[in-house]
């Protein structure tokens, strides 16, 4: 269940704010609301969610013991009030952050964190127990720190920067504001760049490591996600446009480039200088070549993996990938191609047969 409001709100004034519409009886708008839950933990006073309005989700609903439903079409079978809406996962956005406890922000810096020389940090800040702030680091107002995060030499930090447990934000590398960085999340690592050196393909042959001389850029409000790198340039920086979103467990290499608002998700890995454009989605378990281009609002399906250029608005599915239609197409196909072969050799059987009555 989602933290509970210290004052209650009735149905009614829910409907007026959010801009819903409010499916109940005239006594049943009184009702009061005090937090958000799912269907199987619903109790009385709670609103609870049917983004999906299947058989099962509607058998759940109607033995759940929540107070009211919002969903996005009115169902006359269940037996209470609801709150439609045409778009009812923006309208749930809304609610959990109006349903949220405030964040318990803090000012100052823990006595076992340790800050060099020539370091600034504001004043309203909060750096955590253990962190480490080198020098020339700069945090800006209202940024959050929790332990043992490592902030490197002349790194800089936008106003309300948050950053989780162990992260690391690396030598020169800026952060605009509002950036979120989750638990263990790496900015600004050495890019995997190698290239052979004497003795080149023989066993043991050198390889000589191409250096990463330059930084990582995140813009206003970029997310990510726990434990996913993002590798520092190797002369150019790589950047994340504004309002990105990466989840957990991502690998960007270095140089990539990805544009505003796009979606990547978990697990997915960009090699080096890849180029995501504005609003493009990647699916979890996604991997792109170095080099490659996915254009503006495309849409990558998880577990792809991408070759070749994926041109704008372009959906692509499968390994390598490829048009979406096509993927479903030749992935129904091959699952028919036992039965296929069955009728071959049922046809090679009959064929034999009919040689050896004519002999």
């Amino acid at each position: 269940m989602s933290g509970s409001l210290a004052s209650p709100i009735s149905l009614l004034e829910l409907a007026r704010r959010f801009g819903l519409q409010l499916c109940s009886s005239e006594r049943e708008r009184a009702t009061l609301i005090h937090a958000l839950a799912p269907l199987d933990q619903a109790t009385a006073g709670t609103l609870a969610p049917l983004l999906s309005c299947g058989p099962r989700r509607r058998a759940q609903a109607r033995s759940s013991a929540a107070s009211a439903f919002l969903l996005d079409r009115h169902l006359p079978e269940l037996d209470r009030p609801q709150l439609v809406a045409a778009e009812p996962r923006r309208v749930l956005a809304a609610l959990l952050e109006h349903f949220a406890p405030p964040p318990k922000l803090r000012a100052g810096v823990h006595r076992s964190a340790v800050i060099e020389r020539r370091a600034r940090i504001a004043a309203d800040a909060w750096v955590g127990p253990f962190c480490y702030v080198a020098s020339g680091a700069r945090i800006g107002a209202g940024c959050q720190l929790a332990s043992h995060v490592h902030i490197g030499e002349g790194a800089k930090l936008g106003a309300r920067a948050q950053l989780g447990p162990h992260s690391a934000v690396l030598a020169g590398c800026v952060l605009g504001e509002g950036v979120e960085i989750a638990a263990g999340a790496v900015i600004g690592g050495e890019g995997f760049g190698f290239t052979a050196g004497p003795g080149a393909g023989l066993a043991g042959a050198n390889l000589l490591r191409l250096r990463s001389l330059s930084h990582v850029e995140l813009d206003d409000g970029v997310a990510v996600g726990a434990n996913s790198c993002v590798d520092r340039g190797t002369l150019s920086p790589t950047r994340v446009a504004a309002g990105a979103k990466i989840d957990n467990l991502v690998q960007l290499g270095h140089n990539v480039q990805v544009g505003p608002w796009a979606v990547i998700c978990a697990q997915a890995g960009l090699a080096g200088s890849v180029v995501v454009g504005a609003g493009a989605q990647l699916g979890g378990q996604a991997g792109v070549a170095d080099n490659r281009s996915i254009g503006a609002e495309a849409r990558v399906a998880a577990g792809s993996g991408v070759i070749g250029d994926v041109a704008e608005g372009q959906s692509v599915a499968g390994y390598p990938a490829r048009p979406r239609g096509r993927w479903a197409r030749e992935a129904a196909l091959l699952s028919q191609l036992d039965q296929l072969r069955q009728r071959v050799v049922e046809l090679e059987r009959r064929g034999q047969d009919d040689k050896n009555a004519e002999e």
